[in-house]
């Protein structure tokens, strides 16, 4: 048949070799970093159907002069549901780290467990999962 290839799988470094490319030694396999997160409620309690923010800050675990910043997303979730996702942004003036906000209402009452586990990148390995308790109280009425 004209105009048919025949594909098969193709090694990263039998690509390499092929096109004659040689690794980069800033994408070389390099250990990850660990990263330390902080996650609070900014109103806690709050009442049902209130809106409050949970921010959650990325910084590396072992800071040094040359550390990046943080990058990628940090996911919240109650038990398994995912609640919100936030982009990482570098925060001035606190070192190399990040944080990211997001808005969540609860609308049942209670205790929820919030949890915020950040994805890691090229830098920082993924977590550690924080959890901040928050309770959601009844309304009372207006007179």
């Amino acid at each position: 048949m004209h105009g048919l290839i025949k594909c098969g799988a193709v090694t990263t470094g039998a690509l390499s070799a092929v096109l004659g490319l040689v690794p980069s030694p800033a994408h070389s396999m390099a250990a990850l970093q660990p990263a330390q997160t902080t996650l609070v409620s900014t109103m806690n309690p709050s009442l049902y159907g209130e809106l409050v923010r949970f921010v959650d800050r990325v910084c590396p675990a072992n800071p040094s002069s040359t550390s990046p910043t943080p990058t990628g997303t940090v996911t919240f979730q109650e038990g398994d549901m995912v609640l919100a996702r936030g982009v990482l942004f570098p925060v001035g003036g606190t070192g190399p780290c990040s944080m990211t906000m997001v808005v969540i209402r609860f609308m049942r009452l209670g205790t929820h467990t919030v949890t915020a586990l950040y994805s890691g990148d090229v830098n920082y390995s993924s977590g550690p999962l924080e959890s901040v308790r928050q309770s959601v109280r009844r309304r009372l009425p207006t007179a």
